[in-house]
């Protein structure tokens, strides 16, 4: 009945834009990227009167994928005090290795090439901002 996150606050919150630290991993090189971290951070206020907690959930998507995925998967999240009229930046880390599936053809983990969206917001329902990053390589 309700959305993942869904919760009610006394205060409001106002999200800026989600900043990555690096937009393309390539898998050609070294295959170092399956051991790399991929960092986001998005700023936030409080627009109300009151001191308020704000969880921010951080979602991937992957449109056109070679398997079956969920429209939103949820890789991280994490809740922080905003005083009134205040603003905090907000740093999440996903693992690249997180975004792996199992390939039952090859019997290994795989990071899938292509473009993958970041998601933002309060609640599954709720994407305040997005961003894209670039897989690039072989399976």
């Amino acid at each position: 009945m309700f959305p993942f996150g869904y919760g009610l606050s006394y205060t409001n919150f106002d999200y800026a834009a989600l900043h990555t630290g690096k937009k393309v991993y390539n898998f050609n090189e070294t295959l170092t990227a399956f051991n790399e971290t991929l960092t986001a951070t998005i700023k936030i206020k409080n627009t109300g009167k009151l001191a308020g907690k704000e969880t921010v959930q951080l979602y991937v998507s992957k449109a056109s994928s070679a398997i079956e995925r969920a429209e939103k998967e949820l890789k991280a999240f994490k809740k922080v005090m905003i005083p009134a009229g205040g603003e905090v930046t907000v740093t999440l880390n996903i693992p690249v290795k997180d975004l792996a599936y199992y390939d039952e053809k090859s019997m290994k983990w795989v990071v899938e090439p292509g473009t993958y969206k970041l998601l933002a917001g309060t609640s599954s329902q709720d994407i305040r901002a997005t961003e894209t990053f670039n897989i690039i390589g072989d399976k």
